[in-house]
């Protein structure tokens, strides 16, 4: 039938890869000062079960002794699918794309694996028996283990709610539910490490957009994806995600003004005609007025329940607050567009 045929081109095409030394998968890594952890990244590319990859390492001008840990590798990798680049300091943004541009034409999905993270070695495998699967799925992400600076396991968190638009506001995803709202893509559900992505989907999303920072990149990049095609979630955890003083996205000033310039980005239309401005524009504001205090609501009881009655009066009021706003402005902005409307 249709599906087995589906299923037998499919597997010669996996097997025409690995014959042809033509990678199925391209992983790339941006590198800024990473010496401590970069090795250790690199190896858990080189020893998943999965073989039909290429990896490269993108050296954004690092100024300790990253670049000599990557090169060693690559010295050791007689296979040459271990590739090195280099530039000058120009952000992960940059690093990324350049990554991405320097592919194999033939490579199918990319993962953007940063550079202080590990992959379980069944890691590839899975994602790409999953996206060969589901051809209507434009990326795949999981779930991850949390590890410290030494690569200990640290107290993993729960798998984050995801949430969908409903008639009675907003309400939560089911786990056993795959596809994942674009909504939920705002709150870093997805980040490059976890992610699989079909290379044709990046292209057609023009890439990271160079002009926003961590974390507003990648959620600008998957939200763009998810805005045309399907997102889904594997409830397995297949990474290894390495929390430390030195991330970006644990700076929450920094991480505040970018979310503020990626809100201006998705407010305005990109372009004289922009047919998913409209849809886009309230796909933001739902996030701002309904998804971020039902968070807050859920992040209230939570610290009820531990017995932080202050903190979770706060996230309560301000849960309701954020409502509120939401609810005038929306009804302020359909007032006037009805005014304008009926004066013409």
């Amino acid at each position: 039938d249709r599906r087995e045929m589906q299923s037998r081109a499919e597997n010669c095409y996996l097997v025409t890869h690995i014959v042809n030394g033509m990678p199925l998968v391209t992983v790339v890594t941006p590198c800024y000062n990473a010496e401590p952890f970069i090795g250790e990244t690199i190896e858990s590319v080189q020893n998943q079960t999965f073989q039909d990859w290429e990896h490269i390492v993108v050296d954004d001008g690092s100024t300790d002794q990253s670049l000599e840990v990557i090169q060693e590798h690559a010295q050791r990798d007689t296979s040459g699918r271990l590739r090195v680049l280099h530039q000058e300091n120009g952000g992960v943004c940059r690093a990324r794309n350049v990554g991405f541009a320097a592919r194999s034409p033939d490579s199918r999905y990319v993962l953007f694996l940063d550079a202080d993270d590990r992959m379980k070695p069944d890691m590839l495998d899975v994602l790409v028996q999953h996206m060969e699967a589901h051809p209507e799925v434009a990326l795949t992400y999981c779930l991850a283990d949390h590890i410290d600076v030494s690569g200990q396991q640290i107290k993993q968190p729960r798998p984050p709610l995801r949430y969908s638009s409903s008639s009675f506001g907003m309400q939560p995803v089911s786990n056993s539910v795959r596809a994942t709202p674009v909504l939920s893509l705002f709150d870093g559900h997805a980040i490059p490490s976890t992610s699989m992505i079909r290379c044709h989907d990046v292209e057609e999303a023009g890439g990271f957009d160079e002009a926003l920072g961590q974390p507003a990149e990648d959620c600008d990049l998957f939200a763009r994806i998810g805005l045309k095609r399907q997102v889904h979630r594997l409830h397995e955890r297949l990474i290894e995600y390495r929390r430390h003083s030195g991330q970006v996205t644990r700076q929450a000033e920094r991480k505040k003004q970018q979310m503020k310039r990626l809100g201006k980005k998705w407010s305005r239309p990109w372009s004289a005609k922009d047919p998913l401005f409209h849809r886009r524009r309230h796909i933001w504001r739902t996030w701002n007025g309904c998804t971020i205090p039902q968070m807050w609501l859920h992040a209230a009881r939570d610290q009820f329940r531990s017995g932080r009655i202050f903190r979770s009066l706060l996230l309560a009021g301000g849960s309701i607050m954020r409502y509120i706003h939401f609810i005038w402005i929306t009804a302020t902005v359909d007032f006037l567009r009805k005014w304008f409307a009926a004066s013409k």
